[in-house]
């Protein structure tokens, strides 16, 4: 046979053979593939299919934010939402990772980047789910590993899959736990390169969502306490090298925002984070919340119960420890370790949120008391797994395996059959009439800005603050709002739902503009800085240009408003 003919048998060989190795990596993971399927099916139908007006129902306000910023620095305006103002109110990696999609469609239309945006989001949430079976398969076993995951998928479509940095976040987050889980950082069995590629992955995690930094301080606290107590020198010292080096390959990811922060704004925390937190002063709602679980913001519920979950099932978790027989082994007592710094985490964050946070707060804040409840919840059905004879072990996991699937599947129908409903609807009819109808060089304002200002093409300063800077912070303080509308340009006020709302504004004679029986009224806008309300603006009915029909927002019956302002 000619040596050709030979090279070409092989190559034939060789192809079939890596043909058969897919087939059998498909055919291992085929559960794990129909999950990832099934959770995306619902959005991407409804972001490529459905109506704008259904698409924009299912998405949060604040995921516009970053969206504009996105395309307004791909476009070579800065980072700024409303094309006035820089800000640096966003969690930075969501934003960088937006930008080669910003960049690619900045001169596509607007709908088109925003349905790309939030296929982009759920794709990211889908390889998360992924990465978290490999992660959790190190708990405990493959059957444990995709029960989790499916539990993952049907909470990230309900509670996550909204458009916000949740994604990016459960990418980074469920890297550095399969990281963790497989190479065991800090661990006699760790070397210095698997200590600075565990510092990366944990600075990634924090520009993800800037509050994992309580994630930076669990661990190294727990590792210094380590060295404290080690007896032997030699490991003592690798120890300390081990996480002088991860402290330096994640501050290397850290350091440079936070000092652009610092120079650019004169401070390290974004414009949003300090207007939120009330640290080092308690929150005066916090304490009943605290005590009682009262609240009347139904994602702090579902945060709440999620928490309380999670403190119930790392107590089992360790329960099941103590009463396994491999609670000596090294590699166990690493994983309960693991578990343990998770359920710090979610504690430091929880008391943090609910002492410190006093508005503004999205059940995306929580999103990792979701990926650290699945885990435990890996680890729990693993112990009782273990517990039944392999027939009965098969049957258990099809059985919940198919439960899970047919959620999943109910679950994205649901989605993908969205009606549209919500004050994200308004704003987004509002904004296509401003877009046809007021000029190009139009400037508004609004407090809740995200959609409209995106989707509007015009540049709407936000007045609530969190994309905004300390320049408007001091305006309210000052009462010199008028001033302020006046220098930059501002000549149409909006307010997206008209109602009482002394969080963020008055809302004199609500009944009288709701019915548009009023001659004018003057509102107010507060600074969440300082807790101070600005000079009034004043608007007149006669000069209302757009009015939506009554809708509900929360509880009360409220209208979508746009008021041409008089100078």
């Amino acid at each position: 046979m000619r040596k050709s003919e030979i090279a070409s048998h092989r190559s034939e060989r060789q192809h079939r053979e890596k043909q058969f190795k897919l087939f059998r990596v498909f055919t291992k993971n085929l559960e794990l593939i129909l999950l990832t399927v099934l959770f995306i099916w619902g959005r991407v139908a409804l972001y490529v299919f459905g109506e704008m007006d259904a698409v924009v129902s299912r998405i949060a306000d604040d995921a516009a934010y970053f969206y504009q910023i996105a395309r307004n620095l791909a476009q070579g305006n800065g980072l700024t939402f409303d094309g006035i103002n820089a800000t640096n109110g966003f969690q930075p990696l969501w934003l960088y990772v937006l930008l080669p999609l910003a960049w690619v469609l900045q001169n596509a239309p607007v709908e088109l980047y925003l349905r790309a945006a939030l296929i982009y989001q759920v794709v990211l949430l889908a390889i998360a789910g992924i990465v978290f079976f490999f992660a959790v398969s190190h708990l405990g076993g493959r059957g444990a590993a995709l029960v989790a995951t499916g539990i993952f998928y049907i909470l990230a479509a309900r509670l996550l899959a909204h458009g916000m940095e949740s994604g990016i976040l459960a990418v980074c987050t469920n890297m550095l736990l399969y990281f963790s889980l497989k190479y065991r950082p800090f661990s006699k069995d760790c070397s210095h390169k698997h200590a600075i590629v565990f510092g990366l992955l944990l600075g990634l995690t924090i520009l993800a969502r800037l509050d994992m930094i309580f994630l930076f301080l669990i661990i190294y606290t727990v590792v210094i306490f380590t060295i404290i107590t080690k007896t032997n020198h030699l490991e003592r010292v690798t120890l300390v090298k081990q996480s002088t080096a991860s402290i330096i390959a994640c501050g290397a990811l850290l350091l440079p925002y936070f000092i652009y922060n610092k120079l650019m704004f004169d401070s390290i925390m974004p414009i949003s984070g300090e207007l939120k937190n009330t640290f080092p002063h308690i929150f005066e709602g916090a304490i009943p919340f605290i005590l009682l679980g009262y609240t009347t913001d139904g994602w702090l519920l579902v945060a709440m119960l999620i928490f309380a979950y999670t403190i119930m099932a790392f107590l089992l978790s360790t329960f099941l420890f103590l009463r396994s027989p491999l609670r000596t082994e090294t590699s166990e007592r690493y994983k309960l370790s693991v578990l343990i710094i998770g359920t710090l985490y979610v504690i430091a964050h929880y008391l943090h949120t609910t002492l410190f946070m006093s508005w503004g707060i999205g059940i995306w804040h929580f999103a990792v008391y979701i990926f650290h409840a699945c885990a435990l919840s890996a680890y729990i059905v693993d112990n009782l797994f273990r517990r039944l004879s392999t027939q009965a072990l098969r049957l258990a996991t099809s059985a919940t395996t198919a439960a899970i699937l047919a959620v999943l599947a109910a679950n994205s129908y649901i989605v993908a059959k969205t009606q549209p409903k919500g004050w994200q609807l308004q704003s987004y009819r509002a904004a296509v009439w401003a877009r046809t109808h007021l000029p190009q060089d139009a400037r508004l304002a609004l407090t809740d800005s995200g959609l409209f200002g995106m989707l509007s093409e015009r540049s709407v300063v936000n007045l609530d603050g969190i994309v905004n800077n300390m320049e408007y912070q001091e305006a309210l303080k000052r009462r010199q709002l008028n001033d302020y509308f006046r220098r930059k340009g501002v000549r149409y006020l909006v307010m997206h739902a008209y109602r009482p709302y002394p969080l963020k504004y008055t809302a004199p004679n609500y009944k009288e503009v709701l019915s548009a029986n009023y001659s004018h009224v003057d509102i107010a806008f507060r600074s969440h800085l300082t807790d101070t309300l600005s000079d009034p603006i004043r608007v007149y009915r006669e000069d209302e240009v757009y009015r939506s029909p009554a809708y509900y927002d929360a509880a009360f019956e409220t209208v979508f408003i746009i008021w041409r302002l008089r100078w």
